[in-house]
């Protein structure tokens, strides 16, 4: 992944998502008009699909 301003961009963007951090006081702090914006910002990572796999399956005991 290149080291960017807009990669670190993304980065911190991922980061807030995956700590908890709600969807539209994180677009807010991106200063995006349009949620979908924020969106594209936000990656899922494959570690925290595979936890939040195990969780709905723990819950479902």
């Amino acid at each position: 992944m290149d080291k960017t301003p807009h990669a670190l961009r993304h980065t911190h963007a991922t980061a807030m998502w995956e700590a908890g951090m709600r969807e539209l006081a994180l677009q807010q702090r991106l200063g995006h008009a349009s949620p979908e914006s924020t969106r594209i910002n936000t990656r899922v990572s494959d570690q925290q699909v595979r936890d939040e796999y195990a969780a709905v399956l723990r819950d479902r005991r």
